[in-house]
């Protein structure tokens, strides 16, 4: 397993978040989202062309879909419910 590293997250997936989940997305819960990405404990829904990818997690017992990039170790945004990606996942 690779070893963790902190990461960071837009102030677009901030809003995101809040927006489509009604979810504060504070430093706690971000770094819970990097660990299960960088764990490999995510669903891996697509990898995108260059370094980022769409992940599934869960938190606070909903579903949530992220766009992660790798080369910045950053959550890029918080997809809606009604993306495919995550509603078929």
């Amino acid at each position: 397993m690779a070893t963790e590293v902190p990461g960071s997250c837009t102030d677009h997936a901030r809003q995101r978040m809040l927006e489509r989940y009604g979810i504060v997305l504070d430093w706690h819960i971000e770094q819970r989202i990097h660990r299960l990405i960088q764990g490999g404990r995510a669903h891996l829904v697509k990898e995108q062309p260059g370094e980022a990818a769409t992940y599934l997690v869960r938190i606070g017992g909903q579903r949530i879909g992220v766009v992660y990039w790798f080369g910045r170790n950053e959550i890029a945004t918080i997809l809606p419910p009604t993306d495919l990606r995550v509603a078929r996942a």
